[in-house]
């Protein structure tokens, strides 16, 4: 067996949801999910002992959604949307290793989206079908990390180097999208699309 080289994960999910009236319906889901896990370092392969262990890892990721579709008796109409909110941490400490000293980084993401979307299908015969999905995206990502690693009196930047890695800042990026699909008899599918 390889040392340190185990871990643990657990997940939770609920989900919630209400048939409204006029083909509408409403879900509300929540996941979160636990990893911890150790980091290691091949040491001299002379050595009996063979890894060292260099910190560990605390991972949480919190996923809350609701969903909204409208599914008429309409072939024009299949609509879906989607409100998000992702919250994930991970606390991760580093042992002190000779001169280096030990010290702690939390690396905090939390992202908010919106997604939309509707699939509409045109019957051109009794064999061929073409289908268009059309839609929008949209995401917001805020990056926090935070460490107390020792900083040098003479660097130029402010933030330590487990910082560095990942950096402080904020990302907002959308887009839209189509997709036909043309399918014939169940053999011939051709499809192309574009997202901007």
């Amino acid at each position: 067996p390889v040392d340190y080289s185990g871990s643990v994960m657990r997940s939770r999910l609920i989900k919630l949801g209400l048939n409204l009236p006029h083909d509408q319906r409403l879900q509300l889901s929540y996941l979160v999910t636990n990893v911890n896990y150790t980091d290691a370092n091949m040491m001299n392969v002379e050595k009996a002992d063979l890894w060292d262990k260099l910190g560990s890892n605390s991972v949480r990721a919190q996923n809350l959604a609701l969903d909204y579709s409208y599914t008429p008796d309409n072939p024009l109409i299949d609509f879906k949307a989607k409100l998000y909110y992702v919250d994930t941490r991970n606390d991760q400490t580093t042992l002190t290793r000779g001169s280096s000293k030990g010290y702690d980084v939390t690396y905090q993401t939390n992202t908010y989206g919106f997604q939309a979307q509707n699939i509409s299908t045109f019957a051109l015969s009794e064999l061929s079908v073409i289908k268009a999905n059309y839609g929008l995206e949209f995401f917001y990502d805020k990056v926090r990390p935070d460490s107390n690693q020792m900083v040098a009196a003479d660097s130029a930047v402010t933030a330590s180097a487990a910082e560095s890695i990942t950096p402080r800042g904020d990302r907002a990026m959308g887009s839209l999208f189509t997709r036909l699909d043309y399918d014939y008899d169940n053999w011939l599918n051709l499809n192309a699309g574009l997202r901007y």
